[in-house]
């Protein structure tokens, strides 16, 4: 194990911890801050998550099928930008987890990790959706 590889775990491994069951999913008020303050943006953010978060799942499924650990890289990647805009903690912390489940396995897929990675954004999805649709009610 090389000294980049020793960096990713401790990396991921603090994501993990900083996970804790029972905290928000999201931090929109961060997001919001970070946008200036502006719900349009955040709305146009959400929007984007919710359409591209199930292409990217796809494409990192078919990638781990594929054996294509480049393109599993680059998707979850992008899919833990995404949930990054929100802090989404849970996103993040089962997309690291996949990058080093694949990593480590080469030639295997990291069924497990994926599955909680999709299950992760899905959930996300659902919040934002909710947290949308409040926004467009008020």
């Amino acid at each position: 194990m090389d000294v980049m590889d020793m960096n990713s775990i401790i990396k991921a491994s603090n994501v993990m911890q900083q996970h804790r069951p029972g905290l928000s999913i999201y931090d929109l008020n961060a997001a919001l801050e970070r946008l200036g303050g502006s719900r349009e943006l955040l709305c146009d953010m959400i929007g984007f998550y919710l359409e591209d978060y199930p292409v990217l799942i796809e494409r990192i499924e078919d990638a781990a099928d594929a054996g294509d650990p480049v393109t599993l890289a680059r998707n979850t990647h992008s899919l833990k930008g995404l949930a990054a805009n929100f802090d989404a903690m849970q996103v993040i912390a089962a997309a690291e987890a996949t990058t080093l489940a694949a990593r480590k396995s080469v030639g295997l897929v990291p069924e497990k990790e994926i599955a909680t990675l999709s299950k992760a954004a899905s959930e996300l999805a659902e919040h934002l959706q909710s947290a949308l649709e409040d926004d467009e009610s008020d």
